[in-house]
């Protein structure tokens, strides 16, 4: 993590006193104080903390700002649903400056012989650009949950919802088909190491829905190029041509391992990667 050179920061203000929000512990353990007492006052203050960072321009992570808000999740579970408490959403290219993990949300489509929908990403996406990805995707900025807020519990958007609209709005499947159709399958957990050698948490929900012939996935809000029909071989090949988006592979994989695709007898590190696809984050999530 880039937060050893106290120094840096000092010039940013981000150290007048023993209140400010973030200190740089000599072990360079990050630690942030808020006064905050509520989830708003709390977002409100890293918003305008990673401001500062982002406007030092020592973190090159923050330079891919999307305006994006995640939500961190403390150790609490609260509200009528018992879900996790949200301390506070932070901007989506700073969480690996952090550690905090992200949620995600991914589905593949799939036809009866087993070929699946594979979009090619678009040239102009900041991240991974033309890289193979999964059928649909979503962030986790739209997985809310429910948090407390004023007034009682405020329910967020599901991994469910998220998920439908996303097959809606990146693939152009009809809103009841997808609600038919779409079966949860689980969730993958991992530790990766970004573009800036940041190690960043991550877990994705997973999702599958059956395609008929007469069901065709196609671009819809520029995310994608074009879909195309790719079989088990072809997609392996690809993966090992690193032609994936990497969390997407992980997604694929889990895939083909659930259907019995890739099995002991044909992948000699079988139990391996089953392992480093559900690693224990030891970290909150929703």
């Amino acid at each position: 993590m880039p937060w050893t050179i106290q120094s840096d920061l000092q010039d940013l203000g981000l150290f007048d006193n023993e209140d400010s929000l973030l200190q740089v512990k000599p072990d360079a353990t990050v630690m942030l104080n808020f006064s905050g007492r509520t989830e708003k006052e709390r977002t409100q203050q890293i918003g305008q903390l990673v401001q500062k960072l982002r406007e030092g321009g020592r973190f090159p992570s923050l330079d891919g700002w999307r305006d994006e808000l995640y939500a961190i999740y403390g150790p609490e579970r609260c509200g009528l649903q018992q879900q996790r408490e949200i301390l506070f959403k932070m901007e989506r290219s700073a969480c690996s400056l952090f550690g905090f993990a992200t949620f995600g949300v991914h589905c593949t489509g799939y036809t009866e012989d087993m070929k699946v929908w594979v979009p090619r990403r678009s040239k102009t996406k900041s991240t991974f650009p033309g890289m193979l990805d999964n059928t649909v995707a979503g962030n986790s900025s739209l997985i809310l949950f429910a948090s407390p807020s004023v007034g009682g519990i405020t329910a967020g958007e599901s991994p469910f919802e998220s998920m439908v609209r996303e097959c809606g709005e990146e693939a152009g499947l009809e809103d009841a088909f997808v609600r038919s159709g779409l079966r949860s399958t689980g969730a993958i957990s991992y530790f990766y190491k970004n573009h800036q050698g940041l190690t960043q948490p991550e877990v994705e929900y997973t999702y599958e829905i059956l395609l008929p012939s007469k069901v065709i996935p196609a671009p819809v809000d520029g995310e994608a190029e074009y879909f195309t029909l790719m079989s088990f071989e072809e997609a392996m090949q690809r993966m090992r041509n690193f032609e994936f988006k990497p969390n997407c592979a992980l997604v694929l994989i889990d895939f083909y391992i659930r259907h019995g695709l890739i099995t002991p007898d044909n992948e000699p590190d079988y139990l391996q990667i089953l392992t480093l696809i559900h690693t224990d984050l030891k970290l909150p999530g929703p």
